[in-house]
């Protein structure tokens, strides 16, 4: 009868997940014995599974880009205010799931080359999409300055969520309206209170629903 194998695909993963929540709580610097401890496995699952503590956290990071990358991927909508609701709300349903991942992915805790490409990438679809909202009339100003104000109101939710304020649907519906009304045209006002982001956000949950609301 074959040995079982003990270093397999589901410790790795078991691993993974607990390094995250580490990372996010204690930086890079924890203790790999503690880690492996805390799975009742050994620092020998570790270097057996990922070769070495570098290796370790460079996966930690790969996990979490790859993670956001698929969040937002295929949000999209040619009505660009239904893009930018359906990105916001992507966002948020994705930090919620994961706390630490949601740390990572917007601190400091981890610095490597391929983290910092995702961050700068996922800044490309919001940037899009109010370049499009700009150009049919919604709404006014710089599109880098205009999609920086809408990220940083629905990142400072999210994370004030996290702390216990200001949580709930209708709550972060309203904040991502405010948002979108500080830079609206007239057009964009009327709009946004006929389609206002709560009524949008029924039809962003899956990315190929959004062509039903228009």
């Amino acid at each position: 009868m074959a040995r079982p194998k003990l270093h397999d695909d589901q410790l790795r993963q078991r691993l993974l997940d607990a390094a995250t929540d580490l990372v996010a709580t204690k930086g890079d610097t924890f203790a790999l014995r503690p880690l492996a401890e805390s799975l009742d496995t050994s620092t020998t699952a570790i270097y057996s599974l990922f070769g070495s503590r570098h290796a370790l956290l460079e996966a930690v990071a790969e996990n979490v880009a790859t993670s956001f990358a698929a969040a937002i991927r295929d949000v999209h909508h040619d009505d660009p205010l239904l893009w930018i609701v359906g990105l916001a709300t992507a966002y948020r349903r994705w930090g919620r799931a994961s706390q630490a991942r949601f740390a990572i992915m917007t601190g400091t805790a981890i610095d490597t080359e391929e983290l910092r490409a995702a961050r700068d990438k996922s800044k490309e679809p919001l940037a899009a999409a109010v370049a499009a909202a700009i150009e049919q009339g919604y709404l006014e100003g710089p599109i880098v300055l205009t999609a920086t104000t809408l990220f940083a109101g629905v990142h400072g939710f999210v994370t004030l969520e996290f702390a216990g304020d200001y949580g709930g649907d209708k709550g972060f519906y309203q904040v991502v309206d405010r948002l979108l009304l500080s830079s609206a045209t007239p057009r964009g006002r009327e709009r946004v209170a006929a389609v206002p982001a709560r009524d949008a956000s029924q039809h962003v949950e899956e990315p190929t629903s959004l062509t039903g609301l228009l």
